[in-house]
């Protein structure tokens, strides 16, 4: 080999610079490097947790997808329940308007029976006031017809 002067030295010192500057690395990239497969391994398990997230939101919009339909059959049945409910409020409204017309039809005939049993009422008083003078006709004449026969016997007894 050839013999180390000072030109030879200064030039190996240069490129022993020159590579330690270029090629090897500092301290805080090193440290870096290390804090880089730390974040890089967060990552990994971010990206784990991502994926489950996923699959829990998957799984969550099946279930808001089969609660939409649930709501959309019970909005129809609502739907079909007013419908009833429309139907029964005329059925009601007919019913108590025929309900209110018998009443006061039976209202009517209660007024005409009451009106009937007065007149019947004052027929039988008078019935009742007409057989009472009656009888008082029969007592007079009974009393009559008594003091008659006695008479005929008081006459029969004389012949």
């Amino acid at each position: 080999m050839s013999e180390m002067t000072p030109e030879k030295t200064h030039q190996l010192l240069e490129k022993l610079a020159e590579y330690v500057m270029n090629e090897v690395p500092r301290k805080s990239e090193v440290a870096s490097k290390e804090e880089l497969g730390v974040v890089r391994q967060e990552l990994g398990s971010v990206k784990q947790g991502l994926g489950s997230m996923k699959q829990e939101l998957g799984s969550v919009k099946q279930d808001l997808g089969s609660v939409k339909q649930d709501l959309g059959s019970v909005k129809q049945d609502l739907g079909s329940v007013k419908q009833d409910l429309g139907s029964v409020r005329q059925e009601l409204g007919s019913v108590r308007q025929e309900l209110k017309t018998d009443i006061n039809e039976l209202r009517e005939d209660v007024q005409n029976i009451k009106g009937s049993l007065n007149i019947v009422l004052n027929g039988m008083d008078k019935q009742a006031q007409q057989l009472e003078i009656i009888r008082t006709e029969q007592a007079s004449f009974n009393h009559a017809i008594n003091r008659i026969e006695e008479r005929v016997e008081k006459l029969e007894q004389v012949h």
